[in-house]
């Protein structure tokens, strides 16, 4: 009978086909089932990502006399090593792991999926708290505006407004946002929806991460989803043109993400960091790719003394005929100078933050394909 009333509880929750096994704490009958079945159930879930960029969200913060400040929370992506230097979000502070613990216990090296407590250099207890995150330097950039996949529960209650405040849950943190809706013009319970949610304060979080929302007052769970831009612009309701982008880059092709991504700021030359980090990949999978659109046409590389920028052919297309444009105006009303000089060609051309080096490439890029 109890096993019973527990199957009509779930009904139509995701738990509704979830194997019940009755134990006893006092006699232990059921353990062994109970252990067997754990055993079985753990092989089919997936491995968490080892070879992401390292990410903690930040549960705990305290002070151990003689160390120095502790944070503690649970790895979720990649791993760390003893002496790293670490940035903590959104206050983007670097600092170093000076000493790391699983289980209480020392360890040289922590990975994903495990408790981990970390002593860190110079930060005081009062810099950081709760719901902050510990990840790689630079590997992620606080936003107020995410873009969002939201399903709206069936017992939500009453539908979603546009522009309704609400109480965002992502990894540790709890902030405070409005939900825009893009698709509608309200969210009906057991709806699901494009939303963009406008945060009172930076969120850290990276594209494909999963977030809960609740009612503002009284507080309970209406929603969730995952984030699909963790970088988003202010977007305009019903703009179908930024739908149909939203709909690509949820199915998650990241070969097309990548492409579109540099695409878009092409004028930036962005490199593999800012990549990996729009992205919420890591950098050997999101080079791996750069690498796969460099040699099918469709990105060009850039050299920056050790490291590499990219732009888009398209990009590259568009910038050869505003060269002509410009040089044509030029000589057009000088026609008896014998040019223009470089410094103005690039200051008319290209964003003042472009360096020489990459102008300098294009020009011989260009007069190669001229030629």
């Amino acid at each position: 009978a109890v096993i019973e009333d527990i199957r009509e509880y779930l009904k139509g929750t995701f738990l509704q086909d979830a194997d019940i096994v009755p134990v006893s704490s006092v006699t232990g009958k059921g353990i062994d089932t109970l252990v067997k079945l754990i055993d079985r159930l753990s092989d089919k879930v997936a491995a968490k990502d080892e070879g992401g960029i390292f990410r903690l969200p930040i549960d705990r913060v305290f002070t151990i006399s003689g160390f120095g400040t502790v944070i503690t929370g649970t790895l979720i992506s990649g791993k760390i090593d003893e002496g790293d230097k670490i940035e903590i979000f959104p206050v983007k502070v670097e600092t170093r792991a000076r000493s790391i613990q699983v289980h209480e216990q020392p360890v040289k090296t922590a990975y994903a999926g495990q408790r981990v407590a970390i002593n860190i250099a110079n930060i005081k207890v009062e810099d950081i708290r709760r719901g902050y995150v510990a990840a790689s330097i630079k590997s992620m950039e606080p936003s107020t505006m995410i873009d969002c996949r939201l399903n709206y529960l069936k017992d939500a209650g009453k539908p979603l407004k546009n522009r309704e405040r609400v109480r965002v849950y992502q990894g540790t943190e709890e902030l405070f946002g409005r939900v825009i809706l893009l698709e509608d013009e309200e969210l009906k319970p057991g709806e699901s929806s494009l939303v963009q949610i406008r945060l009172e304060s930076p969120i850290s979080a990276l594209s494909g991460d999963k977030y809960i929302i609740r009612r503002y007052s009284p507080m309970f769970t209406i929603g969730g989803g995952t984030i699909i831009n963790s970088n988003a612009k202010k977007h305009k309701r019903f703009d179908k043109e930024v739908i149909d982008e939203l709909a690509k880059m949820e199915k998650g092709d990241l070969d097309e993400i990548i492409e579109n991504e540099t695409l878009k700021t092409s004028a930036d030359f962005p490199d593999a960091r800012y990549l990996a980090k729009s992205t919420g990949k890591g950098l050997n999978e999101v080079g791996s790719i750069i690498d796969k659109l460099i040699k099918g046409g469709r990105l060009v590389a850039f050299s920056i003394g050790d490291s590499y920028c990219y732009a888009h052919r398209k990009y590259i297309d568009e910038i050869a005929n505003k060269f002509r444009i410009i040089l044509g105006q030029f000589h057009e009303k000088y026609p008896l100078r014998p040019g223009m000089s470089k410094e103005e060609l690039k200051s008319r051309a290209l964003k003042s933050s472009v360096k020489q080096s990459i102008f300098d490439d294009l020009l011989v890029m260009l007069k190669d394909m001229k030629e």
